[in-house]
């Protein structure tokens, strides 16, 4: 037995069972195996070839390989293996297969080299032909996780080829890796080190920042207004990530809060003036959908965090609809929608574009005194 698993090398036994759409490409792996191992061996016989592709396939191969027509004799491997190939790979449902390539994104801790590669063997079903490496080009910019990546990739425009693209990507994760190294030998050292002389906005003390603050926060709330925002997160290694400070005004209920039509559907918003994209919960964005709201939904990597917390919520998902606020309107505003309850929050950059937040200076109008 000790022999047979030497000689084996250690291939598995195909599974001809499981998701349909799943064995055509195992298939493909498992004869790429197996090529391999019978090259490394030596073998060119194909009697031999064929004995032994079988043999490894296991019994459940083999049983269905008896009911085929057409298989060949015992010394015919190429007219087995084609025998198998046409069984194992039916006709091939392209638009399903270029919707499972679109619904794919980089995976957390998978490199951009790692993505294209399992973007590589998915289009091998898609028929993409000689366009497959800019539709791979497509999807890793539109489904990486990194913003900071995806604006450099962005800027070299239609020019950028998929070797650029892995080239550019491969840089760009080893200099955040190192540059995320120095940091961590560095500490505070660094005079540029940008916590340094910053203020925790959960402690109020300076010398880090929120995400990494050990402070625990108190459950008891004074009868203060709590101030809350969304920003871009300078806290993070990457602006990959925002913040959501949910406002609590107890002071006065209606202060700062507006009716929005959102993709036709009239709902109650509070305004905040440091927010940079709009947020409102599940339940809020299940009773927009029962009044038919137009929009359009899809998912997000995007990371939102409460006040204090280094743990980011929830995110279900993000749409953009066309919104109207006392006859202005704005196309296609962003909202992101989280798990929980909470008041829709609408954000800095929709509020000013509604004409509804006003920042700076405002004109003074003087009017003359009679004397």
């Amino acid at each position: 037995m000790a022999v047979f698993k030497a000689f084996h090398g250690g291939i598995p036994t195909f599974d001809p069972k499981g998701e349909p759409t799943s064995i055509a490409p195992r298939g493909r792996r498992w004869k790429r195996a197996f090529e391999l191992f019978v090259v490394g061996k030596g073998i060119t016989d194909k009697t031999q070839k064929r004995a032994l592709m079988l043999h490894c396939a296991g019994m459940d191969v083999q049983d269905i390989f008896d009911t085929l027509p057409d298989n060949g004799n015992a010394n015919d491997y190429d007219k087995a293996i084609e025998a198998l190939d046409t069984y194992f790979n039916p006709a091939v449902n392209v638009p399903y297969e270029r919707h499972m390539f679109r619904r794919m994104s980089q995976e957390e801790s998978e490199t951009i080299d790692q993505f294209v590669t399992r973007l590589k063997q998915k289009a091998l079903s898609c028929d993409y032909g000689e366009s497959s490496d800019e539709f791979i080009r497509d999807q890793v910019i539109d489904k990486c996780r990194s913003v900071a990546l995806r604006r450099k990739l962005l800027e070299r425009g239609q020019t950028l080829t998929l070797k650029q693209l892995q080239e550019i990507s491969r840089a760009h994760e080893a200099s955040y890796f190192q540059a995320n190294k120095i940091n961590d030998d560095a500490g505070h050292e660094s005079p540029k080190c940008p916590a340094k002389s910053a203020e925790c906005h959960k402690c109020h003390k300076e010398g880090h920042f929120a995400s990494v603050c050990r402070t625990k926060v108190s459950n008891e709330r004074d009868n203060k207004k709590k101030i809350n925002y969304t920003r871009e997160d300078q806290e993070s290694k990457e602006g990959d990530n925002e913040y959501a400070f949910v406002v609590n005004h107890q002071s006065d209920e209606n202060s700062g809060l507006v009716d929005i039509k959102v993709g036709g559907v009239l709902c109650n918003f509070l305004i905040d003036s440091g927010s940079t994209c709009n947020v409102i919960d599940k339940s809020c964005w299940e009773k927009l959908k029962a009044k038919q709201i137009k929009c359009k939904s899809e998912k997000t990597a995007t990371q939102i965090y409460s006040y204090g917390s280094s743990k980011p919520l929830i995110v279900a998902g993000k749409f953009t609809a066309d919104v109207v606020c006392q006859g202005k309107e704005v196309k296609e505003a962003e909202f992101i929608v989280i798990e929980g309850t909470g008041k829709p929050l609408l954000g800095k950059k929709t509020a000013i574009q509604l004409n509804v937040l006003k920042i700076g200076p405002q004109p003074v109008i003087s009017e003359g005194v009679n004397s």
